[in-house]
């Protein structure tokens, strides 16, 4: 439940949720076929929109979307070389391994799960939340903590204009996304856990939980479809056709502080820049980042509470377009999660919006908002 106090479009009331349902196959028990896993996840939204309260153009809420039931992914697995290169293929959601910080997921706002750059780029955006295309995933792991993956998936996920229900529609004007990132993690402990066993070494599955302490990454993402000019336009009055959009990001996270008692207690910290081709992309520059505390009151082990901010700026071309428009939105959130039984949740919010879609004529954005999970 989201209210706006001030500032931003209008001031009121909204409340929405997500029901996520998902389903692993380890067909290596099933059908003794080694290394290999069927990955199902239906996905269920509906509610108001805080977006049409605070007016900002990154989202204040990760989980906004419009009313739909929807298979939201859907894929095949096979692990080789001793679960050291993993190919995937099928629906799939690029925000789960590509451009994830994982300090970052903590918080509300949209652009910590992916930066405003490559999260508002595309032509109804990348394959992330809500809508997700058809592709292929490749991940190696040459040595323990370092892992390299590339992606090839429809440019155009879901079906502009029909936001509601699965849309798998592979159009050949949409174009590829292209998505590559290199990682270095150091790890905890000698090992990672898959499913329930116990791993001595990092594995390429999507399926596997990495119990890093820190982490840093470099991305790239290209789309091979064309675009219209933010500026440029032909002698009919339409805008210039170009043919790509690229980006480029970079993160680091990591824990700065521990409990001397509890190594899973302490302050974490992160930080995440992007860029994008400026010609057919609103936003040029992202920078994000913020640190979380986790067990931060006495015999509250499992609390957190953390502050960050996201901002986003727009490019040269797109400004002048505009006849009055603000450089950058900045995000500013303050959060704590209560961790109230091991399958209840409970998210206090507040977020501070400077600049919502950097319209002059809206006042800066003041949000507060519960959050209630239940997990089995």
């Amino acid at each position: 439940m989201w209210n706006n106090l001030s500032g931003g479009q209008r001031r009121g009331t909204v409340s929405l949720g997500e029901l996520d349902v998902t389903a692993t196959l380890d067909l290596n028990r099933i059908l003794g076929w080694e290394g290999g896993n069927l990955f199902l996840y239906g996905l269920g939204t509906h509610g108001g929109s805080p977006t049409a309260l605070s007016g900002d153009a990154q989202g204040v809420s990760n989980i906004e979307a419009p009313d739909a039931v929807r298979l939201y992914e859907a894929w095949y697995e096979q692990l080789l070389l001793e679960d050291r290169f993993s190919v995937l293929a099928g629906l799939y959601s690029l925000d789960t391994e590509f451009n994830v910080v994982r300090a970052a997921g903590f918080f509300l706002q949209s652009s910590h799960g992916t930066g405003a750059t490559l999260g508002l780029s595309g032509k109804n955006g990348p394959s992330i939340f809500p809508y997700t295309s058809p592709g292929v995933r490749l991940k190696w792991i040459p040595r323990p903590r370092l892992a390299f993956q590339l992606a090839v998936l429809d440019g155009v996920p879901g079906a502009p204009g029909h936001p509601h229900g699965t849309h798998i529609l592979i159009r050949p004007n949409d174009g590829a996304l292209l998505a590559a990132e290199a990682a270095y993690l150091w790890l905890n402990g000698s090992g990672v856990t898959h499913g329930s066993r116990w791993i001595r070494r990092q594995h390429a599955s999507r399926l596997t939980e990495v119990p890093y302490r820190d982490r840093v990454a470099l991305g790239a993402w290209r789309y091979t479809g064309s675009f219209p000019d933010l500026t440029a336009v032909k002698g009919n009055g339409q805008p210039v056709q170009r043919t790509g959009s690229a980006g480029l990001y970079a993160q680091a996270e990591g824990q700065i502080f521990q409990e001397p008692e509890n190594p899973e207690q302490g302050l974490s910290v992160f930080a995440q820049i992007g860029f994008a081709s400026g010609r057919v992309n609103r936003f040029t520059r992202y920078a994000g980042g913020g640190g979380v505390y986790q067990g931060i009151f006495p015999g509250r082990d499992e609390d957190q509470f953390g502050f960050s901010f996201a901002a986003a700026f727009n490019g040269e071309p797109y400004l002048e377009g505009q006849w009055r428009a603000d450089h950058a939105e900045v995000n500013l959130e303050w959060t704590y999660l209560a961790s109230v039984t091991s399958w209840f949740d409970l998210q206090g919010d507040v977020q501070y919006v400077i600049n919502p879609d950097t319209d002059p004529s809206l006042g800066n954005a003041l949000l507060v908002a519960v959050r209630i999970m239940v997990a089995f």
